[in-house]
């Protein structure tokens, strides 16, 4: 008598998934994962990929229909440059001091609005989402859907889910609260790009849905508890 192997996790899964699908009246079964192209990416990265992809597969495996979803958050701002980069050829390169210096002056900027470092893309976010999707290609990751989230805020797909957080707001704030300790009160988990200075600074302190307009002032920013953002101080809406 052989010996009985536990189910592949994926797999797992991928059955409570086509479950769950079922019981809500999902013809499709979506599998998605994100990544900020901040950078050339390390294992851990490609992880988050790599899961939502074998839940994906196995869920085709057994007789349902999978998409599996990739989302670039380009609109993430610029911590910190690198002193290493890649290009598009696989190819890695010391930034310069005065390179590092320019790109620097980009800290805080949404990173599609920061310059491609070898200029041959649009932009660094545009440049290391090549890379990235490249990078999954090669890997054999494929059948992958890939959006950018400065494509989906243009098109307004956040709009309704921003304003419903904005209307849920007290609800949204005692939750943050009870497992964020560095969160206030007067606290709105959203940020707007200064429209004086460029920067993702832009701290919201009133909110009128009527006119769905946010006040704002640009305020220096902490991110990951070390990377510092400046800000200009304007105020706006």
């Amino acid at each position: 008598m052989g010996i009985s192997q536990p189910k592949f996790w994926a797999e797992q899964v991928a059955e409570r998934a086509i479950e769950e699908a079922k019981r809500r009246g999902f013809g499709v079964v979506t599998c998605r994962s994100g990544q900020t192209p901040s950078g050339a990416k390390h294992i851990g990265n490609f992880n988050d990929n790599i899961r939502s992809y074998f839940v994906a597969r196995f869920v085709e495996k057994l007789g349902y229909k999978a998409r599996h979803v990739q989302t670039h958050d380009d609109m993430d701002p610029l911590r910190k440059v690198p002193t290493r980069v890649v290009d598009l050829d696989g190819k890695w390169h010391e930034l310069s001091e005065e390179e590092l210096r320019r790109l620097s002056s980009y800290v805080g900027f949404p990173l599609v609005s920061v310059p491609d470092p070898f200029g041959c893309c649009d932009s660094w976010a545009t440049h290391f989402e090549r890379v990235w999707e490249e990078g999954c290609e090669m890997a054999g990751i494929r059948k992958t859907e890939y959006y950018r989230n400065v494509d989906l805020y243009k098109k307004g797909k956040f709009d309704e889910f921003i304003e419903r957080v904005f209307r849920r707001i007290e609800i949204v704030r005692d939750i943050l609260m009870k497992y964020k300790s560095t969160k206030t009160p007067e606290y709105y988990p959203f940020w707007v790009i200064c429209e004086n200075c460029g920067r993702l600074t832009g701290k919201v302190y009133e909110v009128d849905l009527d006119s769905r307009t946010v006040y704002y002032r640009c305020t220096s920013r902490a991110l990951a508890g070390k990377y510092t953002i400046p800000s200009c101080d304007h105020r706006g809406s």
